[in-house]
């Protein structure tokens, strides 16, 4: 039961983290760049922990394959557990809940030059002009979506020397976020 409650604990600290990122980002504030070493394997098993049972409730096939190596960056924690979670939050949102194959893969690899990070979703994917609007601020295809999600999630990727992609084959076909950070 402890172990449970700090759990929990942890959670609940985390996402005001993140409301209070978000409250920040919307008012046009970039805040206190803080700049810690952080471990991006870490961050993934976070982004686990909190989203696990959505993902189990789901009957969702959830896989992680971290490939051999280290995965440190300077970078604020917090802001990038709430890129990884957004990720994930529309990867679990776009999934088809009638489909037999539902899945949601991470793979993490790093070169000596970068940190590659890779999800891939069976959801509903995009045609070519919907990913064209993506990071606009404001552009959302969810009836209760703000459109700030993926425009602040580019911008903090943007923010630590990175780059953030999503790319689908088309509708139906699921899509892929990768981001990479150079080290």
């Amino acid at each position: 039961i402890h172990k449970s409650i700090t759990e929990l604990l942890n959670i609940i600290t985390h996402i005001q983290e993140i409301l209070n990122i978000q409250r920040q980002l919307v008012r046009g504030h970039k805040g206190v760049h803080e700049r810690k070493p952080v471990n991006v394997e870490n961050i993934i098993y976070d982004c686990r922990s909190m989203l696990f049972a959505s993902i189990d409730k789901k009957g969702i096939q959830f896989v992680i394959d971290i490939k051999p190596g280290t995965y440190p960056i300077k970078g604020d924690h917090t802001k990038l557990m709430q890129v990884i979670l957004n990720i994930l939050k529309n990867s679990l949102e776009a999934i088809d809940m009638e489909k037999p194959e539902k899945s949601i893969s991470i793979t993490l690899e790093s070169t000596n030059k970068c940190i590659g990070l890779k999800i891939v979703d069976s959801g509903q994917g995009f045609d070519e002009e919907t990913s064209k609007r993506f990071f606009e601020r404001g552009f959302t295809t969810k009836k209760s979506g703000t459109g700030l999600g993926l425009y602040n999630c580019k911008s903090i990727v943007e923010s630590h020397a990175g780059t953030f992609e999503i790319t689908s084959e088309g509708a139906g076909l699921g899509a892929v976020t990768t981001i990479k950070f150079e080290i």
